[in-house]
């Protein structure tokens, strides 16, 4: 079993926290080791956590969330790899999952901040399992892309799995691009007002934080800028939706056609429409009902919104995108202990889908 010290470990990196603790659950929602990190300043439900099996396996996982949102955003993609034998570490990102967010937006220096929780998973990973893969959701899927670059420039060989990207954040869609580029950190302070915490998505905040996008944009430059006329060494496997109509597939088909050596994207074809809400429902103006497809690809399971709001859909061919993820990792990176058990469960609700749509 994993010492205390290991997780004393893992709680420092959220000292900036006021009085962070930790809570280890066994056995719970299909998971014999589950610990999360806890903090008055974080929403219920938001913080980082660890997915273990105990012990030190083969292969650990690093899977970082998108921005305005948290670790349950890529929790669902994190259990099936951990079904299939890997430890898994869900960083929190600096700024995310807090009830009152509006105060670490205004730090010029988020972007570092982001880059710093993704090299202290990475070093934590480091004790979880003997080859560290990395990958994330939307901006989670960009700085993990950035710290494989970082380490190609500096020579360093921590990261020696796969990279592993959904709805990855490489370039956004032109128009997003250009007003996020091209507009100074007080215009967004002007449109966003406060950031706010609280929304009818427990999990993500109510409005997109432009500000959040500003240092985003200074991950994908560098990303751009480290990236000139490199080859990864690590196999890339990439999931995507065609409409999604924020972060951009071209710029993901590019990066595995120039920059990787081994690689897979699993498009997603299907269509996807935002939230309905119920007639008659008052929302308050201030809430962004983001790109559906964009949100809806990690989750295997929706996200209920509170005050009958509906709900945020969940991927309709996530089982099928975890299968060919898992066949994509055994096949180039390593040995699944599980993996054959994991694909036939996800196998089983893939067949038992297509005969209730029959």
């Amino acid at each position: 079993m994993f010492s205390e010290k290991l997780f004393a470990k893992f709680r420092k990196h959220y000292a900036h926290l006021k009085q962070v603790s930790g809570q280890e659950t066994a056995s719970k929602e299909g998971i014999p080791y589950r610990y999360e990190i806890i903090s008055p300043d974080l929403k219920p439900g938001n913080g980082p956590r660890i997915f273990h099996h105990g012990k030190k396996t083969n292969h650990v996982i690093i899977l970082t969330h998108g921005l305005s949102d948290s670790p349950r955003y890529v929790e669902d993609i994190g259990k099936c790899f951990h079904q299939a034998g890997l430890n898994v570490i869900l960083p929190l990102l600096h700024g995310h999952g807090l009830l009152n967010p509006d105060d670490a937006f205004q730090d010029k220096k988020l972007h570092t901040y982001w880059r710093r929780t993704i090299d202290r998973a990475v070093t934590l990973a480091t004790s979880l399992g003997k080859v560290v893969s990395i990958g994330g959701f939307s901006t989670g899927a960009a700085l993990s892309y950035n710290r494989i670059l970082r380490d190609i420039t500096r020579g360093r060989k921590v990261i020696t799995g796969g990279l592993f990207l959904f709805s990855a954040a490489i370039e956004l869609m032109p128009w997003e691009e250009f007003i996020v580029k091209n507009s100074p950190r007080i215009l967004f302070k002007t449109i966003d007002g406060a950031v706010e915490g609280i929304g009818p998505d427990p999990y993500r905040y109510p409005v997109l934080p432009t500000l959040g996008a500003k240092e985003l944009t200074e991950i994908m430059k560098e990303n751009e800028k480290l990236s000139k006329d490199v080859k990864l060494p690590q196999p890339v496997f990439a999931a995507h939706f065609l409409s999604d109509d924020i972060a951009d597939l071209h710029a993901v088909f590019e990066l595995l056609k120039t920059h990787a050596i081994k690689g897979s994207v699993f498009v997603i074809s299907e269509a996807l429409e935002k939230v309905k809400l119920p007639e008659g429902t008052a929302v308050d103006n201030r809430i962004e009902w983001g790109n559906a497809a964009h949100a809806s690809l990690p989750l295997q399971t929706p996200i209920v919104l509170k005050h009958k709001l509906g709900e945020v859909a969940p991927n309709p061919q996530f089982d099928l995108m975890m299968h060919a993820a898992l066949d994509f990792f055994e096949g180039q990176v390593g040995s699944l202990r599980v993996g054959a058990d994991i694909r036939k469960r996800l196998t089983a609700r893939l067949i038992k889908s297509s005969q209730s749509d029959a």
